[in-house]
């Protein structure tokens, strides 16, 4: 074997392993998000182990509403800039009251509060942490796949999970996946 190919063949094992090492830059959790009976149930994977949960009725109802509600303010707030941009100011009646970025903040704040406070809890909550740990012991990123497999849901920004002060976005990659 001359010294060009030997080189090659290194050089190219050498790259399979940094690309192995790319796949590994993560500690990656899973959430399937399943709409059943009026319920959802969460399956949570990680590394660490699996752990389930059901979101109740009243709770599924609830983050149904506030999901709908923060979509109507995010449209009111954006539809209200165009018609004031496009209107004619003369008529003082037909204003309406300004959307607030400070209320619209707040809604989306509220929203992954309750999401996190339901999808994150009990078992699911101890294998997040965890997968948290592990992470940081390893140097790795967290990525939160997220599978929803009801169409319905989707309109669900889970995204917003909320915690601590912070999304959980800001820190850790959350993508939806399809679910298969």
């Amino acid at each position: 074997m001359n010294m060009n190919a030997e080189f090659q063949r290194l050089n190219n094992n050498g790259q399979k392993s940094k690309n192995r090492e790319k796949i590994l830059e993560y500690s990656e959790i899973s959430l399937q998000i399943i709409y059943i009976d009026f319920q959802i149930l969460v399956i949570c994977t990680g590394l660490s182990g699996e752990a389930y949960s059901f979101i109740s009725r009243k709770d599924v109802t609830k983050i149904l509403w506030e999901s709908v509600a923060v979509h109507q303010y995010i449209e009111n707030f954006y539809n209200f800039k165009t018609e004031t941009n496009h209107s004619n100011q003369s008529s003082s009646k037909n204003i309406k009251e300004k959307p607030s970025k400070e209320k619209l903040a707040e809604s989306l704040k509220d929203l992954g509060k309750l999401l996190f406070q339901n999808i994150f809890k009990d078992e699911i909550l101890d294998l997040f942490n965890v997968t948290i740990g592990q992470s940081i012991k390893n140097g790795q990123d967290i990525l939160i796949r997220l599978m929803i497999g009801s169409d319905f849901l989707n309109i669900v920004p889970w995204e917003l999970f909320f915690e601590k002060e912070r999304y959980l976005c800001h820190i850790y990659d959350i993508v939806r996946h399809p679910f298969s």
